[in-house]
């Protein structure tokens, strides 16, 4: 079943985009060099968002949030319903 995440994340000269899968909530799209997640069960409501911990898959060491923000990735990150975009 396909979740479309919402804002969708648009990337402009990637590569192919591979189908996405799920791990019970946690939905990810690897396209090209870098994967798209998001946690379907994490809500948002009146501007406040909850978050679980996630453990990027290794090879991963920054992400990209919806407002553009690269982060540094150390140890778990706070994964919600709004996709993050997973960069080496």
């Amino acid at each position: 079943m396909w979740i479309s995440p919402s804002p969708a994340i648009v990337l402009a000269g990637t590569d192919a985009m591979a189908p996405c899968t799920n791990a019970g909530n946690i939905y990810s799209c690897v396209i090209g060099s870098k994967m798209a997640v998001w946690d379907t069960s994490q809500t948002c409501s009146n501007g406040t968002c909850t978050a679980s911990n996630y453990t990027a898959p290794s090879g991963y060491g920054h992400y990209i949030d919806l407002t553009g923000a690269l982060h540094k990735i150390a140890g778990q990150i706070a994964l919600g319903v709004k996709p993050i975009l997973l960069e080496p």
